[in-house]
């Protein structure tokens, strides 16, 4: 489990509880097929420890579970696709360690924006450009509240140049 004192990135709080929502899942599952083959080996040495004291009736009995807890054992472990599954666990903890290597993500600012906005290429600005008319044309036919909007405008005649 990921320690509670890792620090994640704000711009990424789903990824993480995502990729530790499957880590903790696989490993549940790792965990159950493990479980699984201990049993079966429990089972089996409790079966020989009955035919040494004679008792072939518990010993058939002990077999039979070891055969149960067998059929568990490979139906969590040995499936087709389930030995990927655990490959999985080494690649979640990477990721997490990888996004917590990350740091803080910069700031959103107006500057960073406007920064952005006078380097950017002659495709970026026709994309940008092609994004605002189509929200734009998407308001067109929608409610006007004047009030508000003339409200807006007058806050901006407080700004100063």
């Amino acid at each position: 489990m990921i320690s509670g004192s890792v620090q994640r990135r704000p711009d990424l709080p789903n990824m993480s509880f995502w990729l530790e929502y499957y880590r903790d899942k696989i490993k549940l599952d790792y965990n159950s097929g493990y479980g699984s083959g201990c049993g079966v080996g429990l089972k089996l040495r409790s079966a020989g420890t009955q035919l040494q004291q004679g008792n072939p009736v518990n010993a058939g009995e002990m077999l039979y579970e070891a055969g149960t807890r067998m059929y568990d054992f490979a139906e969590e472990c040995l499936t087709r696709w389930s030995h990927q599954r655990y490959y999985v666990i080494d690649w979640l903890d990477e990721c997490n360690e990888i996004i917590d290597g990350m740091g803080e993500a910069p700031a959103l600012t107006m500057r960073a924006i406007l920064d952005e906005m006078f380097t950017a290429s002659n495709e970026e600005l026709m994309q940008f450009v092609a994004l605002v008319d189509a929200y734009r044309q998407s308001l067109w036919n929608k409610p006007f509240d004047a009030n508000y909007w003339a409200a807006v405008a007058r806050g901006f005649e407080q700004w100063e140049f």
